[in-house]
């Protein structure tokens, strides 16, 4: 697993969520990563806490983006319709 921008990702460590929305987001991330992982094929014990962490704000900067691009509802129905 490639760690790129790993400066600017650690700014994200140690961050406190706050409203149900980023709730929503970090929870659909943290899946999305999990499966970005096994698609990989890397053992996720493998990795550390703070290599899972940057992944994880990787896939949450991904679905903001897509906030901003498509908006809010879209971004909304996709994550009350996600398993």
């Amino acid at each position: 697993v490639a760690l790129k921008n790993l400066g600017k990702k650690a700014k994200h460590l140690g961050r406190k969520v706050a409203s149900p929305v980023t709730k929503g987001v970090r929870s659909w991330a943290i899946k999305r990563t999990e499966k970005r992982i096994a698609e990989a094929g890397v053992d996720i014990s493998a990795l550390s806490e703070e290599e899972l962490e940057i992944l994880v704000c990787e896939e949450e900067e991904k679905l903001k983006n897509a906030i901003q691009k498509y908006g809010m509802g879209a971004v909304m129905f996709a994550l009350v319709g996600s398993p």
